[in-house]
């Protein structure tokens, strides 16, 4: 995947981790040489999404460090070294570097990465993603464990039965099920998933879900709290029946999720089969992926971009934004400019980062009660590619090519740069949040318009509250609640009360003389206005 790695720096914006102390069995040795720029550099240790050490900025220039860390032998771990600078610690700047020790032998040595490394240590037997056991189908119990990590490859794609029910032993259980392994995908909660259970018959846990032949799923199995450690845990896999529908891959109505084809297949040409695109939001993961982060904002590129409201620390709320195009035609892009004053409309060149933008690919919106929009950013698509596609096609487009091929999705996560609201200003109080792709409802770059514009939306409603604990804006997920309606009564629309009230209007804050633009005579106006006291 070619998207700018430097964006996974901000996910790790505020280390809230309990600092616990290990029955020390292995010891690790942190190795750390700064370059020329010691500010930009820190690490941190992680243990199922807690934070058990870290290190942070603030290191002395070209200068060796040390550093001990006593881990648990049979405990998974991830170590993260971090540079905010996005050149890692050699070879721009210097000759830095950081190697790990476990029990005196080097495990991991390195220093030329961008903004990110990650190393998982002990992790053996089922207890971390980065060394899952095997899963089959049938029932499998594990013991003396709070959670162990298995990884399922399907022969058939249909719909599967993942559960923990039939469990009997001590401790509350849930079902985690991922496509990746990466140390944010650690946590207790849903952030991360691909599906997600827990409470499902009684205490315990339950999943029905279709899983596609020839994919690999990592299914984590635990106990809930953290620290229940369960005298012994019980699951079941098992398949409920094969998928059915159309199995064609030139159909329009084709199926990625069948492997028995229905006889239902139609084809272009058919009064039932338009051609076109269909960009859509995975809502669900939307939801389950939502969480709170503070900031310590001191890019200014953030604030030219219009991804935060102002400096210091900031409390944002992240989350995927997951895109399908289940149209019958690629959603086409195509290639940037060449020339950085190129006119072209649907590119802006960002000199901030020195590179190209898809103008007004992806965009957040925070309404209230009264269905007013509080700008809390925006995102444009810095590469639309496939990230990912379904069974029977293949990906075709990357950042130097870009577009979403049929069947195939993109996807921004969390803890992308970007990939957030800011709510540090905004007010307690009910509000939905909501993200859409193609927001200005625009045809692909072969003037080819979408199936339909529904599905380019994804909500989810929240309550904003002030949290004494921890001083910041925290958040909690309301369920059930209704679709938003803008102010012409449209489902899911875009219109929005002008500064005087006015449904869709052209008004606009700081034009004083009502010209529908703000310029250098609304500036003289203002001017005079303070003088005269008639504002």
């Amino acid at each position: 995947m070619q998207k700018k790695i430097y964006f996974l720096l901000l996910f790790f914006g505020l280390l809230q981790g309990t600092f616990t102390t290990i029955l020390a069995q292995s010891q690790l040795v942190v190795e750390l040489k700064t370059d020329e720029f010691p500010y930009d550099t820190y690490w941190q240790i992680e243990q199922s999404g807690k934070v058990i050490k870290e290190k942070p900025r603030g290191f002395q220039r070209n200068t060796l460090f040390r550093d001990t860390v006593n881990l648990a032998d049979s405990v998974c771990y991830s170590f993260t070294i971090f540079d905010y600078k996005g050149n890692g610690l050699c070879c721009e700047d210097g000759d830095g570097y950081y190697a790990l020790y476990l029990n005196g032998q080097l495990v991991k040595e390195g220093g030329d990465f961008q903004f990110m490394e990650y190393t998982y240590l002990n992790c053996a037997n089922g207890n971390g993603c980065a060394a899952p056991l095997p899963a089959q189908l049938g029932q499998t119990t594990f013991e003396n464990a709070n959670e162990r990590w298995y990884e399922f490859s399907p022969d058939t794609t249909g719909r599967y039965l993942i559960s923990t029910c039939n469990n009997t032993g001590n401790c509350p259980t849930k079902i985690w099920c991922y496509n990746r392994c990466h140390p944010n995908l650690t946590g207790r909660d849903r952030p991360g998933t691909l599906f997600y259970a827990e409470n499902s018959c009684g205490n315990h846990a339950e999943i029905s879900a279709t899983l596609f032949k020839d994919s690999t799923y990592l299914i984590r199995i635990g106990s809930e709290p953290w620290d229940c450690i369960s005298n012994k845990i019980t699951w079941s896999l098992s398949f409920e029946g094969i998928a059915s529908g159309c199995t064609d891959p030139l159909a329009c109505n084709y199926d990625p999720s069948a492997a028995e084809d229905d006889g239902s297949c139609i084809y272009n040409g058919d009064p039932n089969c338009p051609d076109g695109p269909d960009l859509a939001i995975d809502e669900q993961r939307f939801k389950t992926s939502l969480r709170r982060s503070v900031l310590n904002n001191a890019d200014a590129c953030l604030l030219q971009e219009g991804c935060i409201k102002g400096y210091g620390q900031r409390t944002i709320i992240r989350f995927d934004t997951w895109i399908d195009n289940i149209g019958n035609t690629d959603y086409f892009v195509g290639r940037p400019p060449n020339d950085v004053f190129s006119s072209d409309p649907i590119w802006e060149f960002d000199i901030c980062h020195n590179h190209w933008h898809y103008e007004g690919y992806a965009s957040y919106h925070l309404y209230d009660e009264n269905g007013n929009s509080t700008p809390v950013g925006f995102k444009n698509g810095f590469c639309v590619m496939d990230v990912g596609c379904n069974p029977g096609s293949s990906p075709s487009y990357n950042c130097q090519f870009q577009g979403i091929s049929t069947n195939c999705f993109d996807l921004y996560d969390s803890y992308l740069d970007c990939q957030w609201i800011d709510i540090t200003d905004v007010a307690p109080g009910a509000y939905t949040l909501v993200t859409q792709v193609n927001t200005l409802r625009n045809p692909d770059a072969l003037g080819r318009n979408e199936l339909g514009y529904g599905n380019n939306w994804a909500q989810v409603c929240i309550e904003i509250f002030e949290d004494q604990g921890s001083g910041y804006k925290g958040f909690i997920v309301k369920e059930d609640c209704e679709r938003y309606v803008d102010c012409l009564g449209e489902l899911q629309g875009n219109a929005q009360p002008d500064c005087a009230g006015n449904c869709n209007g052209i008004r606009i804050q700081g034009d004083l003389d009502l010209n529908a633009d703000r310029n250098s005579q609304d500036v003289l106006l203002m001017i005079y206005g303070a003088l005269e006291d008639t504002l």
